[in-house]
């Protein structure tokens, strides 16, 4: 649609599976109608409901909307709206009037796969990380410092998932700096220059954040440049050079005093 306007309620029905997803995309705006409604039926989850607006997103007073808005200009709630999802503005500001945001999340499918896994996983809340990420610890496997304000860091294992957020500080627990990678390695740069630094990886997804790995000092200082080039096998020339030429002039003295 050129601008989605959204009035009464809007019903998004998953028929029983759970890993159904909604991606709404709107060419210009997104705009809800004062009370308007976005509901889910039928094992549909938040967390995979998506609204793509190309420029802003408004929502009318008192709305209860559903799904993540990811708009590349603004957001602005008229008041009092509930949202349960996320609201992202790229460009621009999000204003928020009274608005209650819920993060949105997922249920294990196989809960509802039997009347008995399904009652267990509600007397418990139902809710939990991604199943891939449960599974994944990443282990940082090598650090390095490229310059005085860059280090370089990769990690593994690589088992069923390749995103990852990786967080730094100066001190443990302290991050200042988060950052999401594709991947098994990053280099993070603009750090202070040649202090070390903690780091803190998690494999992430839409879904949430799962099992941080261990924190690791890495990056100490670059040793200085000495200006001199390494020698072959590491054996200095000047202390040879005394002991060969040693024996040759205690060789000379001994013959002068003999004559």
């Amino acid at each position: 649609a050129a601008t989605a306007n959204l009035t009464g309620t809007l019903t998004l029905d998953a028929q029983g599976d759970s890993t159904a997803v909604w991606i709404f995309q709107a060419t210009s705006d997104l705009v809800t109608a004062s009370s308007s409604v976005v509901r889910l039926v039928n094992g549909a989850q938040a967390c995979n409901v998506f609204w793509q607006v190309t420029s802003s997103a408004t929502l009318g007073t008192s709305t209860t909307f559903i799904g993540s808005i990811l708009a590349l200009t603004a957001i602005t709630d008229n008041g009092s709206s509930n949202v349960q999802g996320r609201l992202l503005a790229r460009n621009a500001t999000t204003a928020l009037n009274m608005t209650t945001i819920t993060k949105p999340t997922c249920t294990s499918s196989s809960s509802s796969s039997s009347s008995s896994s399904s009652s267990s996983s509600s007397s418990t809340g139902g809710s939990k990380v991604c199943p891939v990420l449960s599974c994944v610890t990443p282990v940082i496997i090598e650090s390095r410092r490229i310059s005085p304000t860059s280090i370089f860091i990769s990690w593994g294992p690589y088992a069923g998932i390749n995103t990852f957020t990786v967080r730094y500080g100066l001190t443990n627990g302290n991050w200042i700096y988060s950052t999401n990678v594709t991947g098994f390695s990053t280099t993070l740069n603009a750090l202070p220059p040649n202090q070390p630094i903690w780091i803190l990886i998690s494999p992430t997804d839409s879904c949430s954040i799962g099992t941080c790995g261990v924190a690791k000092l890495v990056g100490g200082p670059l040793l200085p440049n000495t200006g001199l080039a390494p020698n072959e096998n590491n054996v200095p020339w000047v202390p040879i050079g005394i002991v060969i030429l040693l024996p040759a002039s205690l060789v000379a003295i001994s013959r002068k005093r003999s004559i």
